[in-house]
């Protein structure tokens, strides 16, 4: 399942998530230093960020860096503090996506209301 999305002239398509994108982010996890004892902010952060990147492609020039997730520490950490300055309207419209495509398949509030016969 993909959703595309229109930010600052670039088109940004959000993807289903995968094995692969949940490995990688794996990679982002351990790049950033994941610690038990992280803050409950930290790793929203770090979790939402590792989605965009991970679940992402972008044709056009978005105004925020997107490195690979195999990137180096300094380049994932400034990647991270821009995304995290990013505007809202844009955080909404890519959580919203990653929303809709990593909902759970066959879920019972995405089916259309059926009249049971009689």
């Amino acid at each position: 399942m993909e959703k595309v999305i229109q930010y600052n002239g670039a088109t940004v398509t959000v993807r289903r998530g995968t094995v692969r994108s949940r490995l990688l982010s794996t990679l982002i996890y351990g790049k950033l230093n994941v610690a038990k004892d992280m803050s409950d902010a930290d790793y929203i952060f770090m979790t939402n960020y590792a989605s965009f990147l991970t679940q992402t492609s972008v044709k056009g020039k978005l105004g925020i860096p997107k490195p690979p997730a195999t990137a180096d520490e300094k380049e994932i950490r400034a990647g991270l503090e821009a995304f995290l300055e990013a505007d809202t309207d844009f955080y909404d419209a890519i959580l919203g996506a990653l929303l809709e495509v990593d909902a759970p398949l066959n879920d019972p509030e995405l089916a259309p209301d059926v009249d049971p016969k009689d």
